[in-house]
């Protein structure tokens, strides 16, 4: 395998997954954690492992890596899908999210649905079907 076909094997592995860091109250991951697992969300929560001594011995610990955060994965295919659009030469996704989502400030919703890393690439090829979701977890009306 070519360094190039690497590279873009790796680059189409990055843009099939969407992380987000979800903010967790004070000692709150753990709950939170378990919350979004049962609710089948893969949930990623680091922790480094320590030891501390306590009366001359040692015992192990763990902390979080990063405090107060836990990582979530998004999954496109469990968006509820509202709609399609085909995209013309004049479309910017602003003015998309704007019409579709009634908000211009939305247009990062319609990346995460359509899996685009860079908010131009989505805009750059006429003829372009892109979804138009609700958030995960939101489910769409049945006749929809």
């Amino acid at each position: 395998m070519r360094m190039r076909e690497v590279v873009e094997a790796k680059a189409a592995q990055v843009n099939a997954l969407k992380w987000y860091a979800v903010r967790a109250g004070t000692r709150q991951e753990g709950q939170l954690q378990a919350s979004l697992k049962a609710k089948r969300f893969t949930v990623f929560y680091p922790q480094w492992r320590f030891w501390r001594k306590v009366r001359r011995s040692s015992q192990p610990g763990e902390r979080p890596v990063f405090p107060g955060f836990i990582f979530v994965l998004a999954s496109p295919e469990r968006f509820a899908e509202i709609g399609r659009h085909l995209v013309t030469e004049t479309d910017r996704l602003d003015n998309l999210a704007a019409h579709h989502l009634g908000d211009p400030e939305q247009f990062w919703r319609l990346c995460d649905a359509n899996r685009a890393l860079r908010p131009d690439e989505l805009t750059e090829t006429p003829g372009r079907g892109l979804r138009i979701t609700l958030p995960e977890g939101i489910p769409g009306a049945p006749d929809a």
